[in-house]
């Protein structure tokens, strides 16, 4: 190996002292530049380039948000909310004793009932989001998803009815538990829509 070729840690990975080297980045590039194409050398000239970086400036946020996109992101960031708080709610009350208004159920029984629903789930939303959509439209299964929201919160009192009238959780509170999961999976669907309202 000769000393030139020897590279310590300073040194570049990639040496740019070529004339002939293949650049990969426009960065550096003049308007003008000569570019080895072939073998053969031609000038390439990017006027309509420069025009239209000339004629370019910066939309202010009121041409950015306009009335759909609001409404977009207002519907975004309801379902993210509302979502967020059932998730927050859902492994508390499912294992708060059931004196103090949860449903009882130990860990193993909690991550079980969530596993299985996720795995069904993902099943769930490749085989039935496609034709939903297709057949009743983005914005009709945007607002039916988003309103299984309503089922989801009230299936906690039902829930907790039911583990306090068992003093358990038996077969209803198990179906009830489904059920519940079931709406959540509804929810699912919203997000796979993005609608302007």
């Amino acid at each position: 190996m000769a000393s030139n070729d020897f590279q310590s840690e300073e040194s570049r990975l990639i040496n740019h002292e070529h004339e002939n080297q293949q650049r990969y980045g426009a960065s550096n590039l003049s308007s003008r530049e000569v570019v080895a194409d072939s073998g053969t050398s031609s000038l390439i000239v990017n006027s309509q380039l420069a025009d239209l970086a000339s004629n370019f400036k910066e939309p202010r946020l009121n041409e950015i948000f306009t009335r759909p996109i609001l409404f977009t992101l207002l519907n975004h960031v309801c379902l993210t909310f509302t979502d967020m708080c059932h998730f927050a709610l859902l492994p508390l009350v499912y294992s708060t004793p059931i004196e103090y208004g949860g449903l009882g159920l130990d860990p193993l029984r909690i991550g079980t009932a969530l596993g299985t629903f996720g795995l069904a789930n993902s099943i769930l939303q490749v085989n039935t989001l496609g034709p939903a959509v297709r057949k009743f439209g983005p914005r009709n299964v945007y607002r039916v998803a988003f309103a299984f929201h309503l089922g989801i919160f009230a299936m906690y009192p039902i829930l907790h009815f039911l583990a306090q009238r068992a003093g358990r959780a038996d077969g209803f509170v198990i179906a009830g538990i489904v059920i519940q999961l079931c709406f959540q999976s509804m929810i699912y669907m919203a997000y796979g829509m993005k609608v302007p309202f």
